[in-house]
């Protein structure tokens, strides 16, 4: 999936089954949490949003819900 890291001190637990992990970790783990119609989301992986193949993924994701083309391959980022 890309680089991140984790900074976590505390427990989550889903106590709702309309909610689910967003990621699964190389270790089978999962993280964060999003809600059943996929507007809500959260995690404790730092950076995460500075992954191409992410941030690619959710706003192409969006961009079908609303019924728009997804994001063009050569649209790069302040960074690139």
């Amino acid at each position: 999936m890309g680089q991140a890291f984790k900074i976590h001190l505390g427990r989550t637990s889903l106590e709702s089954s309309s909610v689910t992990p967003l990621l699964l970790l190389e270790d089978g783990r999962g993280d964060g949490a999003i809600s059943s119609d996929g507007k809500i989301m959260g995690t404790y992986l730092h950076g995460i949003f500075h992954n191409r193949l992410f941030t690619r993924s959710l706003f192409d994701q969006i961009c079908r819900e609303k019924g728009l083309d997804g994001v063009e391959d050569n649209v790069q980022s302040d960074s690139e």
